[in-house]
């Protein structure tokens, strides 16, 4: 075994007879000092730049080499076979094995099955990449891993659903995406992964093509022939399960791969299950003090974060027989419409059927036909039950514009939430049965701001809002949402679609005066002015009517919608907006880190990041009325990440440094500075392979988009991350 310097640091009586090289001088010795190989024609190979070392400091678990090593006299050809450990140790454990002399096999050595020691290092840098910060590229991090350490062609990851009743394929390594993806869930028994989940022991099959229990026929049409599941276990329950699928393997290699998915399992079961409640924990964040349908919104909002998704619907069974629906929301751009949730007869909607979370995506032929008559062109939807006590009570949905090579990724993380939002969902129920639609139950606290002071607002399916707060909250980053007295409006209730379209138009452009023209433009493109200045003025109308209470007067202050000159502008202290809040946050951490007052910029950045949830009415996506505010808030924002990054990388607060970073480069991922900037973070915070990876992430991106490699700089402080620690 070797450190990250190749300073031997094990040395068993094994490598002592191979290499005629006692132990007692070998410990703490460079391992090329020692070895001495070299290649068939004598030049040397062992030595500073290891080519096996070179290859994990790359990202490999595994590398091998041939050298040809002075021993017993004469020269020895030996595999060298070098599996990674983890990050924080560094190095390497190296197995040598003798492959006969000169003349013998001159084939390259590969990094095949490793020893049992090989196997525990491996799992050990699986289980650090799986310690790796976003979840996501942790996980598909150490798959890649698995998918080398046992010399398969694809490795998958299924976790459990809540519910216990099926497992849902959340990651994939390897190529056949496509032959994989035919089937995204199993039920509790159904395929491989079923039935490891309901016995809780491994499966294994050699002769896949002739397996009956094998349900993906694409697979076994794509010449597969193996394939190894075994449950991931966590206290005693199977929260999910790993499997690994060859073409071509030799025995050895399958039953090696075997052996390694039993001694993965629970380790990885643990972690896995610790990253995800982690991150769950902190998505389903609502204060204690919410009201019921604002809750529940707030969790309708996480869900569609969760699923990265354009839109989102909650709608609620009546509560009694022959009453009305029980009320929902939508947030977010228009969705395709589906019957059961535009009509209202959710009774009609197969999601509560099935009583577990769906996908509808790629050719509808197979889908049920309520589901049919909602599709769009592109993009999927996602839609959970919401259970009360194991009865249906609504139904969240889910929809992304775009299609996405995996679409069952977040479908568990989705459905966890749904848990929560039906216990949610049964208290604004039972408000509605005791007499009470839309509010809070007796004795309950009005909803008001999330957090109180100036901080984002929350959304309710009910009414009322805090003594003294501003009447009108509006949110511009994401998907644009309008709250009026503590309730979220819809867009039907502007009754003109171009009602609330002037209202974008109107905070786009908050505090100042907008021509008549110039809005008529916006809203009618092409049209002749004179003939629409009358249809304006009854979209101004039916603004102010919605928004402004009967006694408001532009006089008094609290007017939202003025009348300046021939234009129009959004004014007043009656509403709360968060772009403005962002402006003056991100101004205040600017300032406050000019007068080197550190905590302070630090505080009030890091405010202003948390409003950004998304681009300015990312909902709007090819209105010319909002794209320049969207660019120049999008600048605003890295800048605040920038600093933030740097201030708290001066105090090691490398953690929440790179989770700035990354929103940096989520909002700008072809800004090559912000890659060396994370990487670099990675780097100081002990993360030296994260930081490796990040490197291969914008050598790849700046090759795919624009047809380039790195910069020079870019490149030298990759060289330095292999080859040190840490900065310094």
């Amino acid at each position: 075994m070797v450190d990250a310097d190749q300073r031997i640091v094990e040395f068993d009586h094994g490598a002592e007879v191979l290499l005629c090289f006692p132990r007692e001088r070998a410990l703490g010795r460079l391992c090329y000092e020692v070895v001495r190989g070299g290649d068939r024609a004598g030049s040397p190979v062992c030595g500073p730049g290891c080519p096996g070392l070179a290859a994990l400091r790359g990202g490999k678990l595994r590398a091998a080499v041939d050298l040809h090593v002075p021993a017993h006299g004469r020269p020895e050809r030996l595999a060298c076979r070098l599996t990674a450990l983890p990050e924080e140790a560094g190095g390497a454990v190296v197995s040598l094995t003798p492959r006969g002399s000169r003349g013998g096999d001159q084939r390259s050595v590969a990094p095949g099955p490793g020893s049992m020691t090989d196997d525990l290092a491996a799992l050990a840098t699986v289980m650090s990449a799986l310690a790796g910060s976003p979840v996501e590229d942790g996980l598909q991090h150490a798959l890649e891993l698995v998918r080398e350490a046992t010399g398969a062609d694809v490795a998958e990851l299924f976790l459990t659903e809540p519910s216990g009743r099926g497992l849902v394929l959340t990651c994939h390594a390897g190529t056949f995406r496509q032959a994989f993806t035919e089937e995204l869930r199993f039920g509790l028994g159904e395929g491989f992964p079923g039935r490891v989940l309901a016995s809780g022991a491994p499966l294994f099959s050699r002769s896949l093509q002739d397996d009956d229990r094998y349900l993906r026929e694409r697979v076994k049409e794509a010449g597969f022939t193996a394939y190894a599941c075994a449950p991931l276990h966590h206290a005693g329950k199977v929260v999910g399960s790993i499997g690994v699928a060859s073409r071509a393997a030799d025995p050895a290699a399958l039953e090696h791969a075997e052996a390694f998915l039993r001694l993965v399992g629970a380790p990885i079961g643990t972690a896995v299950q610790a990253a995800f409640s982690q991150q769950l924990a902190a998505t389903a964040n609502v204060p204690a003090n919410t009201a019921p349908g604002e809750a529940l919104v707030l969790l309708l909002e996480q869900m569609i974060a969760a699923a990265d998704a354009d839109a989102g619907e909650v709608r609620l069974l009546p509560v009694d027989q022959g009453s009305p629906p029980g009320g929902g929301a939508n947030l977010g751009a228009e969705a395709p419409a589906c019957l059961p949730l535009r009509t209202g007869r959710l009774t009609d909607c197969p999601v509560l059927g099935e009583g577990h979370g769906v996908l509808r995506c790629g050719r509808p032929a197979s889908w049920p036909t309520q589901c049919r008559a909602g599709r769009a062109s592109a993009g999927h939807r996602m839609c959970v039950p919401l259970e009360e006590a194991g009865a249906p009570i609504g139904v969240v949905s889910l929809w992304q514009r775009h299609a996405v090579p995996l679409p069952s990724k977040d479908l568990v993380k989705v459905e966890t939430l749904a848990v929560a939002a039906g216990r949610l969902a049964a208290q604004v129920r039972a408000a509605k049965r005791v007499g009470h639609p839309g509010h809070p139950e007796k004795g309950e606290p009005a909803p008001a701001l999330v957090g109180g002071g100036s901080q984002q607002p929350g959304a309710t399916l009910g009414a009322g809002v805090a003594q003294g707060a501003p009447r009108v909250h509006v949110r511009c980053f994401g998907p644009f949402r309008v709250w009026l007295d503590g309730a979220a409006l819809l867009p039907q209730d502007f009754g003109r679609r171009k009602a609330l379209t002037l209202l974008k138009v109107l905070i786009a452009n908050h505090g100042r005066t907008v021509a008549g023209d110039a809005l008529i433009e916006a809203l009618w493109p092409g049209a002749n002015p004179a003939t629409k200045t009358s249809q304006l003025h009854v979209l101004v109308h039916v603004l102010r009517k919605l928004l402004e209470a009967e006694e408001s007067a532009p006089a008094s202050g609290a007017a939202l919608v003025v009348t300046e000159g021939d234009g129009y502008a959004f004014v007043g202290s009656g509403a709360w907006i968060d772009k403005a809040e962002f402006r003056t946050l991100a101004a205040a951490a600017v300032r406050a880190r000019s007068a080197g007052r550190a905590e302070e910029a630090i505080a009030a950045g890091e405010a202003a990041v948390a409003l950004y949830r998304g681009d300015f009415m990312e909902d709007e996506p090819y209105a010319d009325w909002c794209w320049q505010e969207r660019e120049t808030l999008r600048e605003t924002c890295l800048e605040v990440a920038g600093l933030l990054a740097g201030l708290l990388g001066a105090r090691s607060g490398w953690e929440r440094a790179v989770r700035h970073l990354r929103l940096a480069l989520r909002l700008d991922p072809l800004r090559e500075a912000l890659h060396r900037d994370l990487m670099h973070a990675l780097w100081a915070g002990g993360r030296r392979d994260e930081a490796l990876h990040q490197f291969i992430l914008c050598e790849e991106l700046l090759a795919r988009e624009l047809g380039v490699g790195p910069l020079p700089e870019t490149v030298r402080l990759a060289d330095r991350i292999r080859e040190l620690p840490g900065p310094g």
